[in-house]
Protein backbone atom coordinates (compact mmCIF):
# COMPACT_ATOMS: atom_id res chain seq x y z
CA UNK A 1 0.00 0.00 0.00
CA UNK A 2 1.29 3.36 -0.36
CA UNK A 3 2.08 5.32 2.84
CA UNK A 4 -0.71 7.55 3.77
CA UNK A 5 -3.63 5.31 1.86
CA UNK A 6 -5.97 4.40 4.41
CA UNK A 7 -6.81 1.10 5.32
CA UNK A 8 -8.75 1.38 8.42
CA UNK A 9 -7.14 0.06 11.63
CA UNK A 10 -3.65 -1.76 10.70
CA UNK A 11 -3.25 -4.59 13.37
CA UNK A 12 -0.55 -6.13 11.32
CA UNK A 13 2.16 -3.29 11.75
CA UNK A 14 5.19 -3.29 13.65
CA UNK A 15 6.00 -0.32 16.36
CA UNK A 16 6.67 2.76 14.53
CA UNK A 17 4.79 1.80 11.35
CA UNK A 18 4.02 2.65 9.07
CA UNK A 19 6.54 5.27 8.79
CA UNK A 20 7.74 7.70 6.10
CA UNK A 21 10.43 5.37 4.83
CA UNK A 22 9.27 4.70 1.82
CA UNK A 23 5.88 3.82 0.25
CA UNK A 24 5.50 0.01 0.20
CA UNK A 25 4.63 -2.48 3.04
CA UNK A 26 7.26 -5.45 3.42
CA UNK A 27 6.46 -8.48 6.18
CA UNK A 28 9.39 -9.07 8.41
CA UNK A 29 10.70 -12.61 8.83
CA UNK A 30 12.06 -14.15 12.00
CA UNK A 31 13.03 -11.77 15.57
CA UNK A 32 10.75 -10.44 17.41
CA UNK A 33 9.22 -8.63 14.63
CA UNK A 34 8.52 -12.06 12.94
CA UNK A 35 5.21 -11.58 10.53
CA UNK A 36 4.74 -8.01 11.14
CA UNK A 37 4.34 -5.17 8.50
CA UNK A 38 7.03 -2.32 8.04
CA UNK A 39 7.23 0.64 5.41
CA UNK A 40 10.39 -0.08 3.06
CA UNK A 41 11.61 1.75 -0.07
CA UNK A 42 9.68 0.25 -3.08
CA UNK A 43 12.60 1.55 -5.80
CA UNK A 44 15.79 0.52 -4.04
CA UNK A 45 15.06 -2.69 -1.58
CA UNK A 46 15.79 -6.01 -3.47
CA UNK A 47 14.11 -8.49 -1.24
CA UNK A 48 12.32 -11.31 -1.70
CA UNK A 49 8.44 -11.78 -2.77
CA UNK A 50 5.31 -13.77 -2.25
CA UNK A 51 2.71 -14.21 -5.25
CA UNK A 52 -1.20 -15.22 -4.54
CA UNK A 53 -2.75 -17.34 -7.29
CA UNK A 54 -5.93 -18.44 -8.27
CA UNK A 55 -6.28 -22.06 -6.28
CA UNK A 56 -6.48 -24.80 -9.71
CA UNK A 57 -10.26 -26.11 -9.66
CA UNK A 58 -10.29 -29.81 -8.51
CA UNK A 59 -11.33 -31.25 -11.97
CA UNK A 60 -9.74 -29.08 -14.60
CA UNK A 61 -11.49 -28.15 -17.53
CA UNK A 62 -14.09 -31.10 -16.46
CA UNK A 63 -17.38 -30.78 -14.36
CA UNK A 64 -17.59 -31.50 -10.88
CA UNK A 65 -20.51 -33.14 -9.61
CA UNK A 66 -20.69 -35.18 -6.36
CA UNK A 67 -16.94 -35.15 -5.93
CA UNK A 68 -16.10 -36.15 -9.09
CA UNK A 69 -15.17 -35.21 -12.63
CA UNK A 70 -17.21 -35.27 -15.89
CA UNK A 71 -16.51 -34.72 -19.65
CA UNK A 72 -17.96 -35.26 -22.46
CA UNK A 73 -16.59 -35.78 -26.15
CA UNK A 74 -17.62 -35.11 -29.17
CA UNK A 75 -15.09 -37.67 -30.74
CA UNK A 76 -16.80 -40.98 -32.20
CA UNK A 77 -14.74 -44.16 -30.51
CA UNK A 78 -15.79 -47.33 -30.21
CA UNK A 79 -15.99 -49.08 -26.20
CA UNK A 80 -12.37 -50.31 -26.20
CA UNK A 81 -11.23 -47.23 -28.08
CA UNK A 82 -13.14 -44.74 -25.89
CA UNK A 83 -12.19 -46.64 -22.31
CA UNK A 84 -8.68 -46.50 -23.24
CA UNK A 85 -8.81 -42.45 -24.23
CA UNK A 86 -10.32 -42.21 -20.60
CA UNK A 87 -7.99 -44.17 -19.28
CA UNK A 88 -5.04 -41.57 -20.35
CA UNK A 89 -7.48 -39.16 -18.75
CA UNK A 90 -6.74 -40.65 -15.45
CA UNK A 91 -10.30 -41.66 -15.90
CA UNK A 92 -12.81 -44.24 -16.61
CA UNK A 93 -15.95 -44.17 -18.97
CA UNK A 94 -18.64 -42.56 -17.18
CA UNK A 95 -20.39 -44.89 -14.81
CA UNK A 96 -23.84 -43.52 -13.55
CA UNK A 97 -25.30 -44.33 -9.92
CA UNK A 98 -28.39 -42.12 -9.66
CA UNK A 99 -30.45 -40.13 -11.71
CA UNK A 100 -28.79 -36.95 -10.37
CA UNK A 101 -25.51 -38.28 -12.11
CA UNK A 102 -27.57 -39.38 -14.84
CA UNK A 103 -28.76 -35.86 -15.77
CA UNK A 104 -25.49 -34.42 -15.15
CA UNK A 105 -23.91 -36.91 -17.94
CA UNK A 106 -26.65 -36.34 -20.52
CA UNK A 107 -26.05 -32.42 -20.00
CA UNK A 108 -22.44 -32.48 -21.34
CA UNK A 109 -23.65 -32.62 -24.38
CA UNK A 110 -25.28 -30.18 -26.98
CA UNK A 111 -27.20 -31.26 -29.40
CA UNK A 112 -26.06 -32.93 -32.61
CA UNK A 113 -25.37 -35.87 -31.19
CA UNK A 114 -28.04 -38.23 -30.73
CA UNK A 115 -25.58 -41.64 -28.49
CA UNK A 116 -23.15 -40.97 -26.23
CA UNK A 117 -21.17 -44.14 -25.06
CA UNK A 118 -20.92 -44.85 -20.88
CA UNK A 119 -19.10 -47.50 -19.35
CA UNK A 120 -21.64 -49.87 -18.69
CA UNK A 121 -21.39 -53.13 -20.51
CA UNK A 122 -23.65 -56.56 -20.91
CA UNK A 123 -22.57 -59.93 -20.60
CA UNK A 124 -24.25 -63.48 -19.78
CA UNK A 125 -27.24 -61.52 -18.90
CA UNK A 126 -25.50 -58.96 -15.84
CA UNK A 127 -24.28 -55.98 -15.59
CA UNK A 128 -20.87 -53.65 -15.32
CA UNK A 129 -19.23 -50.40 -15.11
CA UNK A 130 -15.57 -50.53 -16.57
CA UNK A 131 -14.53 -48.31 -13.56
CA UNK A 132 -15.66 -51.52 -11.67
CA UNK A 133 -18.04 -49.97 -9.43
CA UNK A 134 -21.34 -51.33 -8.75
CA UNK A 135 -24.19 -51.73 -10.64
CA UNK A 136 -26.72 -50.10 -8.50
CA UNK A 137 -28.58 -47.77 -10.97
CA UNK A 138 -31.08 -49.13 -13.85
CA UNK A 139 -31.77 -46.69 -16.29
CA UNK A 140 -32.36 -48.70 -19.26
CA UNK A 141 -35.18 -47.98 -22.00
CA UNK A 142 -34.15 -50.79 -24.21
CA UNK A 143 -32.38 -53.45 -23.47
CA UNK A 144 -31.81 -56.35 -26.15
CA UNK A 145 -28.67 -57.80 -26.38
CA UNK A 146 -29.24 -58.39 -30.40
CA UNK A 147 -28.50 -55.21 -30.68
CA UNK A 148 -25.01 -55.48 -28.89
CA UNK A 149 -23.79 -55.99 -25.21
CA UNK A 150 -22.37 -52.52 -24.45
CA UNK A 151 -24.65 -49.64 -23.25
CA UNK A 152 -25.08 -46.05 -24.47
CA UNK A 153 -27.37 -42.92 -23.07
CA UNK A 154 -29.97 -41.74 -25.57
CA UNK A 155 -29.46 -38.12 -26.16
CA UNK A 156 -33.03 -37.41 -28.48
CA UNK A 157 -36.49 -38.70 -28.13
CA UNK A 158 -35.69 -41.79 -31.24
CA UNK A 159 -35.69 -44.97 -30.32
CA UNK A 160 -36.04 -44.30 -25.92
CA UNK A 161 -36.98 -40.94 -24.23
CA UNK A 162 -33.41 -38.65 -23.52
CA UNK A 163 -31.84 -39.67 -20.54
CA UNK A 164 -32.61 -43.12 -21.20
CA UNK A 165 -30.13 -46.38 -22.00
CA UNK A 166 -29.97 -48.60 -24.69
CA UNK A 167 -28.40 -51.23 -26.45
CA UNK A 168 -25.70 -50.90 -28.78
CA UNK A 169 -22.88 -52.52 -30.46
CA UNK A 170 -19.59 -52.14 -28.69
CA UNK A 171 -17.65 -51.35 -31.81
CA UNK A 172 -20.19 -48.64 -32.88
CA UNK A 173 -18.04 -45.63 -33.14
CA UNK A 174 -20.09 -42.61 -30.87
CA UNK A 175 -19.21 -39.75 -28.57
CA UNK A 176 -18.30 -40.66 -25.14
CA UNK A 177 -18.55 -39.35 -21.43
CA UNK A 178 -15.45 -39.65 -18.94
CA UNK A 179 -15.35 -39.94 -15.44
CA UNK A 180 -12.22 -39.31 -12.72
CA UNK A 181 -11.64 -38.72 -9.17
CA UNK A 182 -11.12 -35.00 -7.91
CA UNK A 183 -7.28 -33.83 -8.21
CA UNK A 184 -6.69 -37.02 -11.01
CA UNK A 185 -4.41 -35.83 -14.35
CA UNK A 186 -4.52 -31.82 -13.75
CA UNK A 187 -1.08 -31.78 -15.90
CA UNK A 188 -1.74 -34.17 -18.04
CA UNK A 189 0.14 -35.30 -21.38
CA UNK A 190 -1.78 -34.10 -24.53
CA UNK A 191 -3.96 -37.10 -25.93
CA UNK A 192 -4.70 -37.52 -29.30
CA UNK A 193 -7.69 -40.29 -29.85
CA UNK A 194 -7.49 -42.58 -32.43
CA UNK A 195 -9.25 -41.85 -35.88
CA UNK A 196 -12.43 -44.61 -35.82
CA UNK A 197 -12.01 -46.82 -38.02
CA UNK A 198 -15.02 -48.46 -39.88
CA UNK A 199 -14.71 -52.37 -40.26
CA UNK A 200 -16.68 -54.70 -42.28
CA UNK A 201 -17.63 -57.51 -39.44
CA UNK A 202 -17.31 -60.75 -40.47
CA UNK A 203 -21.25 -61.23 -39.44
CA UNK A 204 -24.50 -59.21 -39.27
CA UNK A 205 -26.39 -60.45 -35.98
CA UNK A 206 -27.19 -57.44 -34.45
CA UNK A 207 -28.38 -54.00 -35.69
CA UNK A 208 -25.83 -51.79 -36.66
CA UNK A 209 -26.62 -48.17 -35.85
CA UNK A 210 -25.82 -45.06 -37.72
CA UNK A 211 -26.04 -41.46 -35.54
CA UNK A 212 -26.74 -39.10 -38.59
CA UNK A 213 -23.80 -40.46 -40.92
CA UNK A 214 -21.58 -43.11 -41.70
CA UNK A 215 -20.59 -46.01 -43.89
CA UNK A 216 -22.03 -49.25 -43.55
CA UNK A 217 -20.53 -52.55 -45.32
CA UNK A 218 -21.66 -56.30 -46.16
CA UNK A 219 -20.41 -58.82 -43.59
CA UNK A 220 -16.96 -59.14 -44.63
CA UNK A 221 -16.28 -56.79 -47.69
CA UNK A 222 -14.91 -56.87 -49.98
CA UNK A 223 -15.44 -60.64 -49.90
CA UNK A 224 -19.41 -62.05 -50.79
CA UNK A 225 -21.07 -62.54 -48.00
CA UNK A 226 -23.90 -65.48 -49.03
CA UNK A 227 -25.06 -66.76 -46.02
CA UNK A 228 -28.86 -66.08 -45.65
CA UNK A 229 -28.87 -63.64 -43.18
CA UNK A 230 -30.96 -60.81 -42.24
CA UNK A 231 -27.98 -57.67 -42.22
CA UNK A 232 -30.47 -54.30 -40.45
CA UNK A 233 -28.75 -51.05 -40.30
CA UNK A 234 -30.50 -47.95 -38.49
CA UNK A 235 -29.52 -44.26 -38.78
CA UNK A 236 -31.29 -42.21 -36.95
CA UNK A 237 -31.72 -37.91 -37.76
CA UNK A 238 -33.11 -35.65 -36.55
CA UNK A 239 -37.52 -35.08 -37.63
CA UNK A 240 -37.88 -33.67 -41.00
CA UNK A 241 -34.52 -34.56 -42.38
CA UNK A 242 -33.79 -35.98 -45.50
CA UNK A 243 -31.80 -39.17 -46.09
CA UNK A 244 -29.64 -39.42 -48.83
CA UNK A 245 -28.39 -43.36 -49.17
CA UNK A 246 -25.43 -43.23 -52.18
CA UNK A 247 -24.26 -47.12 -52.85
CA UNK A 248 -20.62 -46.94 -53.90
CA UNK A 249 -20.45 -50.56 -54.59
CA UNK A 250 -23.56 -52.87 -54.67
CA UNK A 251 -23.68 -56.03 -56.21
CA UNK A 252 -26.45 -58.34 -55.65
CA UNK A 253 -25.99 -61.89 -55.11
CA UNK A 254 -29.79 -64.09 -56.72
CA UNK A 255 -32.51 -63.87 -54.46
CA UNK A 256 -30.98 -60.86 -52.15
CA UNK A 257 -32.80 -57.36 -52.05
CA UNK A 258 -32.08 -54.30 -49.84
CA UNK A 259 -35.34 -52.59 -48.44
CA UNK A 260 -35.78 -48.84 -46.68
CA UNK A 261 -38.10 -48.11 -43.73
CA UNK A 262 -39.11 -44.81 -42.74
CA UNK A 263 -38.99 -45.55 -39.21
CA UNK A 264 -37.53 -48.44 -36.63
CA UNK A 265 -41.30 -49.78 -35.98
CA UNK A 266 -42.51 -49.84 -39.42
CA UNK A 267 -43.43 -53.45 -40.75
CA UNK A 268 -43.73 -52.34 -44.80
CA UNK A 269 -40.84 -50.91 -46.78
CA UNK A 270 -41.04 -48.19 -49.53
CA UNK A 271 -42.66 -48.89 -52.54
Amino acid sequence: MEYGRSWGPILASYLGNPSPIGECVLMMIGGKADGKWISGDCDNMQIGFACQVPKQAACGDYREYGGKCYKGYEQRLSQDEAESYCQNECGHLASIHSAQENGVVYALFGGDDNYARIGLKQTDGSFSWTDNTTYDYNNIGINNPAFGECIAMSLVGELVEPEKWISILCGQALPFACKREQGACLNPTTTTAPAPVTLAPPTCDAPYFLDKEGTFYSPGYPASYSKPKTCIYVMTVNPGDVVEIHFVDLQLIPGSSIQLFNTFADQNPFE
